[in-house]
């Protein structure tokens, strides 16, 4: 069965060749024939795009679906504030002191 088939591939490639060898070369320029090929490919590419329906990604069995979307969630609200509250004040300074890296005094600020 192979040996048919590639006897006519062969055969239909030599034919193929001898016509395109047979013409005869024109230095004239054929600008219609160039765009009715370009308008005959463009309907044809548009046909076979166009073979299959339309559906969606997941549609034909070979993916599993895609997963349900995260539920909500829910945090409960902030407690409320306190009837009464010391609030907490930062407070800030700044020293100098001795660095033995530096060989001089640096500034830090130190926060309580």
């Amino acid at each position: 069965m192979r040996k048919p088939i590639l006897a006519v591939v062969t055969a239909a490639t030599l034919a193929a060749g001898t016509i395109g060898m047979a013409a005869p070369a024109e230095a004239r320029v054929s600008t219609g024939t160039a765009v009715a090929a370009g308008i005959l490919g463009l309907g044809v590419g548009a046909a076979i795009a166009s073979d299959h329906p339309r559906r969606a990604y997941y549609d034909d069995g070979y993916y599993a679906p895609p997963p349900p979307p995260p539920a909500p969630v829910y945090y409960a609200p902030p407690p409320p504030p306190p009837a009464y509250s010391y609030e907490y004040v930062q407070r800030c300074r700044v020293v100098e002191h001795w660095s033995p890296y530096y060989g001089r005094y640096v500034r830090d600020r130190r926060c309580y």
